[in-house]
């Protein structure tokens, strides 16, 4: 069955004794084992007529004392091109929750959560129903990736004097008070910057078609100290999100770069199902590269790699996208995020070594001395006794 065409953990909650949050100090940016962060890459979506995929969304704040706002950016999947950003408004131990799906050929956002706030007037009172900004060719609005910064923190008393834990916070009054003091304003007194285990998400895609009724989970990469030790006066309402402007403290090339350095990978390996052609209509792997924009580069910059596959009694058969056995075929992947099939070469059973045997190359082939940022995701479905079993997971890789 196909899963696409070219396309592109629990939480920990806070103890907070009374005080502002501690921020993470980006100096040691680093990928969150435990889910929560502040800075989220959900590394795909998928809204698409053409399967029917639509795609869920979910952010989480684990703060039972502190609400947070944090910045959502939508970028679509051959340029990381900016479609949709704002704000969401996170109360104590909040979730806000959005659908990205296909509307007549276009990509919709749609909620109805209270967590979003538009020109003051919460989702839950007029719907969100808005479309992405309109697609300019190479762009594919249809597919792509989805970033979370987390703006600042603030203690729910400071918003509410009369406020007390595990009680609904006015979603309107932190819209407010956000408005007052931090849109472009200096006054942060009350405010501080987003914890580094304040926020984290998951995603859930959905397909229904002639492969079945498709659901695959997948929970956001979460990055520790990447915003910064203060909270963000930056005006982050209906502007143009840069990653510079995003990071408060330390130099944001150095933290774009510490990124970068972690998410570099020499291989990445793919296990598959058995099925038509080894499993290959089966599985899918998804390269999603999140910051490349933040280098300047667009889709005419590429990462080359080679593709060999092994069944499980160790034989090796070198095989591309387009060619099988004999001499290895080196290939590019330039979109910031593409659905590759799994290679299997003949084998029912085993798994793939995707090789990245390059740094970004430009237009003229030149290497630029940038790894390539990689967040994978591999996608499968499987039928088992007439019920359709999907999976999503992150596959094993090495370092570069």
């Amino acid at each position: 069955m196909t899963l696409g065409k070219k396309i592109l953990s629990s939480a920990a909650a806070l103890a907070i004794m009374g005080a502002a949050a501690i921020a993470a100090d980006n100096t040691s940016t680093a990928i969150a084992t435990d889910g929560t962060g502040d800075y989220l890459v959900f590394p795909v979506y998928a809204a698409d007529a053409n399967g029917n995929w639509k795609t869920n969304i979910k952010v989480v704040n684990t703060n039972t004392t502190h609400a947070v706002v944090a910045k959502v950016v939508i970028r679509e999947a051959i340029n990381s091109a900016e479609k949709l950003d704002f704000p969401i408004f996170l109360s104590p131990g909040d979730v806000w929750e959005a659908t990205l799906e296909d509307v007549n050929g276009e990509v919709h956002l749609k909620t109805t959560d209270d967590s979003m706030v538009v020109n003051g007037v919460p989702a839950s009172t007029t719907p969100v129903d808005t479309p992405l900004f309109a697609a300019t060719a190479p762009q594919n609005n249809h597919y792509g990736y989805i970033e979370v910064y987390g703006i600042a923190s603030i203690a729910g008393t400071n918003v509410d004097s009369s406020w007390s834990p595990n009680t609904p916070l006015d979603k309107v009054a932190l819209y407010n008070k956000y408005v007052a003091d931090l849109n472009g304003n200096t006054n942060t007194t009350d405010w501080a910057a987003v914890d580094a285990d304040s926020i984290y998400g998951q995603e859930v895609l959905f397909a229904s078609n002639t492969n079945g009724e498709l659901a695959m989970t997948i929970p956001a990469t979460a990055f520790e100290g990447v915003v910064g030790t203060n909270p963000n006066t930056v005006r982050t309402i209906g502007q143009n999100t840069t990653f510079a402007s995003m990071i408060t403290t330390g130099s944001a090339t150095t933290v774009r770069n510490n990124i970068t350095s972690l998410l570099a990978k020499s291989d990445i390996y793919a296990t598959f199902y058995e099925g038509a052609n080894g499993g290959a209509a089966e599985t899918k792997l998804i390269l999603t590269q999140p910051l490349k924009y933040a280098y300047g580069f667009d889709n005419t910059y590429c990462v080359t790699y080679q593709t060999t596959a092994r069944d499980q009694e160790e034989h090796a058969n070198v095989k591309s996208e387009f060619y099988s056995g004999g001499t290895p075929v080196t290939l590019n992947f330039c979109p910031e995020s593409t659905w590759l099939n799994v290679d299997t070469a003949s084998y029912a059973k085993g798994y793939t070594d995707y090789q990245i045997t390059s740094n970004y190359l430009d237009a003229n082939n030149t290497d630029t001395g940038v790894p390539a940022p990689i967040i994978p995701v591999l996608m499968t479905a499987k039928n088992v006794g007439g019920q359709n079993v999907t999976n999503a997971i992150y596959p094993a890789y090495k370092k570069q």
